[in-house]
């Protein structure tokens, strides 16, 4: 018979890391992901909305997720199955409402 593989991390692996929420405008990689580029058009947005929302378009032909993330959090027909407030839409969606409240 063949040995049983084990799935999962293995025993005594480290848990991953939380995200922690971005403080200071940084340069982003070309390979940033969502989370970092929220983050940083949130930063942006502080002083300029016209700014955050040109990155957000720069990046978003880059990476392909932020307007799947973006529709998700305000698709009304998409409905989110995870718990409120427990998520990254939550986080998502006041970003959007403080670049709107800036435009």
């Amino acid at each position: 018979m063949t040995e049983k593989k084990g799935r999962g991390r293995p025993k005594g692996a480290p848990n991953k890391p939380k995200l922690t929420l971005v403080t200071e405008r940084a340069v982003l990689p070309n390979d940033a992901d969502v989370y970092e580029i929220l983050c940083q058009a949130n930063i942006v947005a502080e002083t300029s909305s016209k700014l955050a929302a040109q990155g957000l378009r720069v990046f978003g032909e880059k990476n392909g997720a932020i307007k799947p993330c973006l529709m998700w959090a305000f698709d009304p027909e998409i409905n989110s199955t995870l718990p409120e407030g427990r998520h990254l839409m939550v986080r998502i969606k006041l970003l959007v409402q403080t670049l709107q409240k800036q435009v």
